[in-house]
């Protein structure tokens, strides 16, 4: 291998790991008791985030009177703008539900 050509990441497709202290504060200003962002997983925590600004209307807002705003911090926590959405997951194979056809009376 050349010494100017980089090794391909293993995860290169993989998303960012959040920045721990920065989520912290996510948790901390988004959830009641620490209780609710704590028990769901990293992916649907990360929404709940992103929502909850939204809602808010805190993207252009100072984080914790900080130098970034809330869209910012985001971005720096999770490596991703807040303008992108959840991942997109595969649907579970499932037969069509068939309904029996209506009667015109």
């Amino acid at each position: 291998m050349n010494a100017d050509k980089s090794a391909p990441r293993e995860n290169e497709g993989a998303t960012k790991r959040p920045d721990q202290d920065l989520e912290l504060e996510f948790i901390r200003e988004f959830s009641t008791g620490g209780e609710v962002l704590k028990t769901l997983t990293g992916v649907d925590r990360r929404e709940h985030i992103r929502v909850a600004i939204y809602v808010q209307k805190l993207p252009h807002m100072l984080f914790r009177d900080g130098p970034m705003t809330y869209a910012e911090a985001y971005a720096e926590c999770f490596g991703r703008p807040l303008e992108m959405r959840r991942t997109v997951r595969p649907i579970p194979n499932s037969d069509p539900v068939e309904f029996p056809p209506s009667k015109v009376l």
